[in-house]
């Protein structure tokens, strides 16, 4: 939407859940659609309110979803499930529910494209330490904790730029954008930008950095049957629980349960399959 000075344009009534995510590379806007009746779906509509598709309704019981973001180039879709973070590629075929770690409360997510990360405001649940920012990989794993501060109690709006995290938090006297240095340091306290008396739902940073494509992928040099996982420098294959692993090591099939990943070392060219349950898998 080009700027103007006129009110802003309806695009189309949502739903209850309280965000949604715009894919910048194909034109396409995703959001949660929530009934008090049935199980959310997972929609998606191009950026004039058309078009709209339906592509996966998610399974398990009714909870509120929240706080959705999305990584266009990979394909994949973040959102918070009650207090937990799921992810669903932009196709609707993987679902993967639980991604965040167990005891963790998340209030807010933004993703890294460039390093494929997670980044969530989270509070343990069985600890008196204020709420911390966390990340991990987009299948859930490499958690990290890296720093925490009393105002982000509160977060319901989560962006990282420049080695800066940013987020929106509610005050007593209404609501207050702060930021902090992603790098923990003794000296690293929370900074207060603004405060704003509106009623916020969700707060996103927007900023032409944040979108810029990552560099090669190298999930292009294997082809995982189901989902690949990369970062910099390494290609993972996630097989869904009920899959049998393939010799190849990139394939699966209906068949024995395998619990693990196959890591594929871009480097090395070796290959370690972990977690496998039953003896005579790779028989």
């Amino acid at each position: 939407m080009e700027q103007k000075n006129s009110a802003p344009e309806l695009v189309k009534d949502l739903s209850l859940c309280d965000d949604f995510a715009v894919d910048w590379v194909h034109d396409k806007i995703y959001w949660m659609y929530c009934s008090l009746c049935s199980n959310a779906a997972f929609m998606s509509m191009d950026l004039e309110g058309r078009e709209v598709t339906t592509v996966m309704r998610r399974p398990g019981k009714h909870v509120l979803v929240k706080r959705m973001e999305i990584d266009p180039y990979k394909g994949v879709a973040f959102w918070i499930a009650g207090e937990v973070i799921e992810s669903c590629t932009l196709s609707g075929k993987y679902f993967q529910p639980n991604v965040s770690p167990s005891g963790v409360s998340v209030r807010a997510i933004t993703l890294d494209l460039q390093e494929r990360r997670v980044y969530y405001l989270g509070t343990r649940v069985y600890d008196l330490k204020p709420t911390a920012l966390f990340s991990m990989d987009y299948i859930g794993g490499d958690h990290r904790e890296h720093v925490s501060s009393y105002y982000m109690l509160n977060a319901y709006g989560l962006g990282l730029h420049g080695g800066m995290v940013y987020w929106a938090t509610r005050m007593k006297l209404g609501n207050v954008l702060y930021k902090i240095s992603v790098n923990p340091s003794i000296w690293n306290f929370a900074k207060k930008l603004t405060d704003f008396r509106s009623t916020a739902i969700s707060v996103k940073l927007v900023h032409e950095d944040i979108k810029k494509e990552p560099g090669e992928d190298p999930c292009r040099s294997i082809s995982c049957s189901h989902i690949c996982v990369s970062n910099a420098t390494s290609a993972y294959c996630s097989f869904p629980v009920g899959m049998q692993v393939i010799l190849d090591e990139i394939t699966s099939s209906d068949g024995v349960i395998s619990g693990g990943l196959s890591l594929v070392s871009l480097t090395l060219l070796l290959v370690l399959v972990v977690g496998l349950t039953h003896s005579g898998l790779l028989q």
